[in-house]
């Protein structure tokens, strides 16, 4: 990402452990009746909307910084419907 250094530290603090969502793996079936890997993400049900759309956008920019073959095998992930059940961190905004 092409931001200033302040904006960068700014947002630094948000790649961490505390606000980071929680993932599970789940195994389905596909069209072909074939088991497919997959991680089903768990959002921070007190995140504000700025904070997903932060968090959204960086997730975007790290996949288009992968290269094509490593895109490809990346498993699948999808946002769940049910949220992660930590709470918020002391400093959160």
């Amino acid at each position: 990402m092409e931001w200033d250094d302040t904006k960068k530290e700014r947002y630094c603090k948000f790649l961490t452990f505390d606000y980071t969502s929680s993932d599970e793996s789940e195994i389905s079936e596909d069209e072909n009746g074939e088991d497919m890997k997959r991680f089903v993400t768990k959002r921070l049900a007190w995140e504000c909307s700025r904070l997903r759309g932060l968090k959204d956008l960086l997730d975007r920019s790290y996949r288009k910084s992968l290269n094509l073959h490593v895109r490809n095998f990346q498993t699948a992930r999808v946002v769940g419907e049910r949220f992660s059940v930590r709470g918020p961190p002391p400093d959160a905004p």
